[in-house]
């Protein structure tokens, strides 16, 4: 079982935050990949697209989940809440970045 889940929620078809967001975390250091996933929720007319054309290639665990187009951020976010089986979460917006190339480290140390 992984540490941690980060449950990022996103609203656009070709958002380029969540591209920066997933750089970010490929540039955290002295991190094991197998420590995390990543739980994207994304719209639902735009989940395939966003799959298949940003997340792909990445060597730590990534999950989908389309969501219905009309639902808040609450949603979303409880959407991802119920797919995630990691006794920590953390919440992400794709244009949040972490402080410092060591802070997941830091994160991941105390839990």
């Amino acid at each position: 079982m992984k540490k941690l889940d980060i449950i990022v929620t996103t609203y656009e078809e070709s958002d380029d935050y969540i591209s920066d967001f997933m750089h970010m975390l490929v540039m955290q250091r002295d991190i094991k990949h197998d420590e995390f996933n990543v739980i994207v929720v994304c719209m639902e007319k735009y989940e395939r697209d966003i799959r298949e054309r940003i997340l792909f290639g990445y060597d730590f665990n990534i999950i989908t989940i389309p969501a219905p187009d009309d639902a808040n951020v609450s949603v979303y976010r409880n959407i991802g809440l119920a797919a995630s089986d990691a006794p920590w979460v953390m919440f992400g917006e794709p244009d949040d970045l972490l402080s410092d190339i060591y802070s997941l480290r830091s994160i991941l140390e105390v839990l």
